[in-house]
């Protein structure tokens, strides 16, 4: 998808995250209609705006495949 994510990362630094948090009702049966990565940008949104994690704005720091080829 061109981004750099660990889950390892966020799974043993925020201990009350679940998958759910990000992947919302995909597990089991995802309703391929849905535009999921909306949403999922927007959930990482959010939870770095709550949590003062990398500025919104500082895209490279995750999708640095797309800064390689730019």
């Amino acid at each position: 998808k061109g981004y750099s994510f660990s889950h390892k990362e966020h799974m043993e630094n925020f201990k009350d995250l679940t998958c759910q948090h990000c992947h919302f009702e995909q597990t089991g049966h995802p309703d391929y209609r849905k535009n999921y990565s909306i949403l999922m940008k927007k959930a990482c949104f959010k939870c770095h705006e709550e949590n003062d994690g990398p500025a919104n704005d500082e895209c490279t720091t995750c999708h640095i495949i797309q800064d390689k080829v730019r």
